[in-house]
């Protein structure tokens, strides 16, 4: 299973246990310290991190029927390309996209974006299950630096 598609489980979901363990990262890793709400995993090797944020502070999973406390996986960051740390990301990116889409291809393939950052080069579109797909995309709009998936009000 691709990590964005675990986008709303909660940590403690066998399915989230499994691409933890997978990539060498103990399941008791994921737990906040005081006064945080959430925790950002880094799986550098992978091409992505995840970021498990109190289900308090998601208001679409409030009335969701998890227990006060849990953990839900509200964000995922795929890097398409090596940058830095992370190797990139090479399961196969969501939606059709491919690392080589300009800002252009990106939005010939999703239609236009529900909204444009007016300070950061990134285009959002909200998908109709309560989660986003947020592009980021270096200054001159040729290539795809990040690709986050995430719960659209965490």
């Amino acid at each position: 299973m691709k990590p964005y598609e675990l986008v709303s489980a909660t940590s403690t979901d066998p399915r989230v246990q499994e691409l933890l363990v997978r990539h060498g990262i103990p399941p008791s890793r994921v737990k906040l310290k005081r006064g945080s709400h959430d925790i950002g995993i880094e799986v550098p090797e992978g091409g992505f991190d995840l970021v498990f944020t109190l289900v308090e502070a998601v208001p679409s999973m409030v009335r969701g029927g998890l227990s006060e406390g849990a953990l839900v996986l509200s964000a995922v960051f795929l890097y398409p390309e090596a940058t830095g740390k992370h190797a990139g990301f090479r399961q196969g990116l969501p939606e059709g996209l491919t690392a080589e889409m300009t800002r252009g291809d990106v939005s010939a393939l999703l239609g236009p974006p529900d909204s444009v950052s007016p300070v950061f080069p990134n285009d959002r579109w909200d998908r109709g299950d309560g989660r986003s797909l947020i592009v980021d995309f270096s200054e001159d709009g040729q290539r795809m630096t990040l690709v986050t998936l995430q719960i659209s009000d965490a």
